[in-house]
């Protein structure tokens, strides 16, 4: 008796589901196709996990390849060795990020000096400094390496470079190092 309650309630709801969709003209989740919707609300509609190809993804990871010498203020620093460039958005020779797509990107970046030397670098968005660190090894030996991350809002163009402080008169004080036992990166 309970089995045949629970059916008819189970039929009564199916076909008021139904009257319901076709009220509001929406197709059946069998008619869907993928390109109707964002790949996002595809896969939980068809309740499946999305391929590299459905994701929009934009990446990069280049390393400076050589030592940089003689940076002055206000000096761009361009990764030349790109290791990954999903969307061709990294230009080696210029160091820059040039945005594709409008969204919240994430970068981070690592400096390394010599022993005795200091310096200190800023991430930009657009000419505006998002971040800065300070490479110190004024001191001794350990820490030769520095790190920054940001996590920013970007638009379409939006471009985001690493260079050396803007405004401060006092200059690194030294090479950024890049060898065997490591170097500096950008990556996004």
């Amino acid at each position: 008796m309970k089995t045949k309650t629970n059916l008819e309630s189970a039929l009564r709801e199916n076909a008021f589901l139904k009257k319901d969709n076709n009220d509001k003209m929406l197709k059946p989740l069998s008619d869907i196709k993928q390109s109707d919707v964002s790949p996002d609300r595809a896969s939980r509609l068809l309740d499946r996990q999305l391929s590299a190809r459905d994701i929009r993804t934009v990446a990069f990871y280049a390393i400076m390849s050589h030592d940089e010498l003689n940076h002055g203020p206000h000096h761009t620093l361009a990764f030349d060795l790109v290791k990954t460039n999903i969307h061709n958005s990294y230009n080696h020779f210029t160091g820059a990020f040039n945005t594709p797509i409008h969204g919240v990107y994430g970068f981070i970046y690592t400096l390394r000096m010599p022993c005795g030397t200091s310096g200190t670098f800023e991430i930009t968005k657009n000419d505006e400094v998002e971040g800065t660190i300070h490479v110190n090894v004024n001191g001794g030996c350990s820490g030769q390496f520095t790190t920054g991350n940001i996590a920013v809002v970007l638009n379409v163009g939006d471009t985001v470079y690493v260079r050396t402080h803007s405004t401060l008169k006092l200059a690194p004080t030294g090479k950024i190092l890049s060898d065997d036992n490591g170097g500096p990166y950008f990556a996004g």
